[in-house]
């Protein structure tokens, strides 16, 4: 233990603070010139998302706007996570590997389990920051734009060179602008016009489900729950079985 304790402390003392101090410094740097000009390429964009967020959390903009970029940077990490070597990670591998249709159901799936899972920890691990309807609608918005604009209409070449390059391109772009994940910091920042029907659909399904869960009975929100539950945990264990089978076949 005493030797641990020695190794850590020379680790410690190894490290300048000031060239530390340095890195930082030149990331913010580097950094914000084009978090500025990626929101402002993105006005509409932002109007947008923002302005959904207040329409679907009006009576709690705070908790809307934390639930909202909880979300977006969540699922830069996830999706970052999903290229570590794990066993676990075999589906999102799977899709990266092969373009057909169990390819983009799995990962459907992948996404349908992994943000929605937000949805249940406010409720099973008490994470009450969160929104329920924030995180739906940010649902929709993400795997939307994953699996119509990017993998059906390939609507620009941004996620293409994600797939060629794995870990860069991540996306949301914003996200990989403050992370460093960005192919290219200077010349290659998306436009996000495209994520205008994606919003609209989105709200829209929001807004209508919010009003037939406001004037649902009582038995009636207990019987949307129970199937929701129901779909919930068999997408889970689907996952859970493509997992096992992606790790034996590839």
């Amino acid at each position: 233990m005493e030797k641990f304790k020695n190794i850590n402390m020379e680790n410690f003392k190894n490290i300048n603070i000031e060239n530390v101090k340095k890195n930082i410094i030149e990331r913010i740097v580097k950094t914000l010139p084009a978090i500025k000009k990626s929101i402002y390429i993105n006005t509409k964009s932002w109007f947008l998302l923002l302005s959904s967020i207040f329409i679907i959390s009006y009576n709690d903009l705070l908790n809307g706007l934390l639930t909202f970029f909880f979300m977006l940077f969540a699922s830069h990490l996830f999706h970052y996570s999903c290229h570590l070597a794990l066993y676990t990670n075999s589906v999102h591998i799977y899709h990266h590997k092969h373009h057909n249709y169990l390819s983009h159901i799995s990962q459907m799936i992948l996404e349908f389990c992994s943000i929605l899972f937000f949805f249940f920890s406010k409720h099973v691990y008490s994470w009450l920051f969160l929104n329920e309807w924030v995180i739906i609608f940010y649902y929709l918005f993400y795997t939307t734009v994953h699996n119509i604009n990017y993998s059906i209409f390939h609507v620009n070449n941004v996620h293409e060179n994600h797939h060629k390059l794995l870990t860069l391109n991540l996306g949301p772009d914003i996200c990989d602008i403050l992370f460093q994940t960005k192919f290219d910091l200077e010349e290659s920042l998306e436009n996000t016009d495209h994520y205008t029907w994606n919003i609209f659909f989105s709200l829209i399904f929001i807004f209508v489900s919010k009003i037939i869960w406001s004037n649902a009975t009582s038995f009636e929100k207990n019987s949307i729950t129970n199937v929701f539950v129901f779909i919930y945990t068999l997408m889970a264990t689907i996952l859970a079985v493509l997992t096992v089978y992606f790790n034996f076949v590839d």
